[in-house]
């Protein structure tokens, strides 16, 4: 659909809109093509696929067969099944549940689809397809240290995140239709209790997508050893879910933070109070208006205004939150190369004991 919308735009002289949409058409296709280029290097590689019986293929047999040989972690391709079938149920659930007026509609639909939607079916494909469910979602003990950077990271990170937002915004704007779409559900969030909006906004999706997303699916796609590769792709997967295009790119990108700690903690809890600590963040700055922004001399030494009831942070935040982003991410690549040394220190030290 993308590259169609391009080359429409190209035949019928706006060449401006071509110009603004052909870098993600690009990105996206060559990413479809890498991963399919991959998946075919990977099966060449794979004996049991080059010098297999031709067996008769039955569903039955096959599903005992997952069932029965399941590992402790889901496989590369579990995780991919499992981001599909994600998809196919947020795009199904969109088609057939109408769009509620009032914030009791809106946050029952929210509750149903994060929780019946998102996590159950991650959770489901947990206990059935792996042998240690509490593994694969990465629901470990994780050391305070660690814990403690998931929230730092994400405040951190905010000046950074509101700035690419606005970015994305002013090159990728959001049509009238979409406005128009958004507004009962801004209006609703607005007259709604501020702590139901953060329990239904902030800290449900959060506990539910890392489920999913930094849970089975990160944990079957880091199975064959290529962290990036399964950081990108799981992030591709947790932006697609969001419903407007300027949520999915900004969700993208932040995706590959919290899949990145995911991966250097071996934890699900610092990913989720990173979630929570940024979903909160914006509803609370979604709470200011230009009245509020004027009256209180913090906000206004945080903020200063962007249009007509845009927010931004000054320039000195936003160096700040890259130099204190980038010296966390920095803590967590060191404290990962530094655990396995130390575990190596004590195995060794285990074994020197008991033969003394």
């Amino acid at each position: 659909r993308g590259r169609l919308f391009v080359f429409l735009a190209l035949g019928e002289g706006q060449y401006t809109d071509a110009i603004v949409f052909t870098p993600p058409v690009l990105a996206v296709t060559a990413g479809g093509c890498l991963l399919a280029i991959r998946w075919a290097v990977d099966q060449f590689n794979n004996e049991s696929v080059l010098f297999r019986d031709s067996e008769r293929w039955d569903l039955g047999i096959w599903v005992r067969h997952v069932v029965r040989d399941r590992g402790d972690v889901p496989t590369f391709a579990e995780g991919i099944l499992c981001g599909v079938v994600l998809l196919l149920i947020r795009f199904f659930a969109q088609t057939s549940i109408l769009p509620p007026n009032d914030w009791r509609g809106i946050a029952v639909t929210t509750l149903v689809l994060q929780i019946g939607l998102i996590a159950t079916p991650a959770l489901l494909m947990a206990i059935v397809l792996t042998r240690r469910p509490w593994r694969t979602l990465r629901l470990t003990t994780v050391r305070p240290a660690s814990l403690v950077v998931g929230p730092l990271l994400a405040l951190a990170l905010h000046p950074t995140v509101m700035s690419l937002s606005h970015a994305i915004q002013t090159l990728y704007p959001m049509s009238g239709e979409t406005m128009e779409a958004l507004k009962p559900f801004l209006a609703a969030v607005e007259s709604a209790p501020l702590w139901s909006v953060l329990l239904v906004i902030a800290v449900t999706p959060a506990i539910c997508e890392e489920l999913a997303f930094r849970g089975f699916v990160l944990s079957g796609l880091q199975s064959t050893g290529r962290k990036w590769t399964a950081i990108l792709i799981s992030s591709f997967f947790f932006g697609v879910m969001h419903s407007v295009l300027q949520q999915q790119l900004s969700a993208f990108l932040v995706g590959i933070i919290i899949g990145y700690l995911a991966a250097q903690t071996r934890s699900l809890w610092p990913c989720v109070l990173f979630h929570v600590t940024h979903n909160s963040l914006g509803v609370l700055v979604g709470q200011l208006t230009p009245n509020v922004a004027d009256q209180q001399p913090l906000w206004r030494w945080l903020f200063h205004s962007i249009g007509e009831d845009g927010f931004g942070y000054h320039w000195p935040w936003l160096i700040e939150s890259l130099v204190v982003s980038c010296a966390l991410l920095g803590w967590l690549r060191w404290r990962a190369n530094r655990e396995p040394a130390a575990n190596f220190v004590r195995g060794s030290e285990a074994k020197m004991s008991a033969v003394i």
